[in-house]
């Protein structure tokens, strides 16, 4: 079920997405300027702000939720579906500007090139853990205690995250069936680091 919810939440914020980010790519030169002029308007910078705040809105609180609820799954083994939606009643607000801040600073390090924003996104890969059991927390001091957790590990994070690339092909021979179930597997295996990390 919460892999479920998991899917249906992204896939809701690709929507949203990608209803603003026209692929370029695809189009002419002349249909290109035609679509930027119509995007860059203060009607579609409106629509643009919109959409993205409610996708922040949607995804960042939901993203908590499912780890909170992967984190109370391995420390009690007795997790509720109602648990993915804790973010709405702990500190929404602190909740959605603590992940905007990381997502922010990831980005405004991408800007530099890939490579750095990779680093960076390593860097604040604990954010969302810290969040889910700290809900109150300032969002300063969990991009302190996440950059110096992961001091050393990150790659081991990169590895970790390679380690399942096998199975996301397998998933295509499903035709994304089966992300259903590796979702679960992938979410339990970087809370179990996590909690490694964390008693480390």
């Amino acid at each position: 079920v919460v892999s479920v919810v998991f899917v249906v939440i992204y896939i809701l914020a690709i929507v949203l997405q990608m209803a603003i980010a026209v692929p370029v790519a695809l189009i002419s030169q002349d249909e290109t300027a035609a679509v930027l002029a119509v995007l860059l308007s203060p009607g579609g910078l409106i629509i643009f702000g919109a959409v993205m705040a409610l996708t922040v809105c949607v995804s960042f609180p939901a993203q908590i939720g499912l780890h909170y609820f992967y984190i109370k799954s391995r420390n009690t083994l007795k997790p509720d579906i109602g648990d993915i939606f804790v973010p709405l009643r702990t500190n929404y607000k602190n909740t959605v500007f603590t992940m905007f801040m990381a997502a922010l600073r990831i980005w405004l390090w991408s800007l530099l090139f890939t490579i750095p924003g990779i680093i960076k996104s390593y860097e604040y890969w604990m954010v969302p853990y810290i969040v889910a059991e700290n809900p109150n927390i300032n969002y300063k001091r969990a991009l302190e205690i996440s950059s110096k957790t992961m001091n050393g590990e990150k790659a081991f994070a990169f590895v970790l995250g390679l380690s399942f690339i096998g199975w996301i092909m397998l998933c295509f021979l499903t035709w994304g069936m089966g992300t259903l179930f590796l979702t679960p597997y992938i979410s339990a295996t970087f809370t179990e680091y996590y909690m490694y990390l964390k008693d480390k």
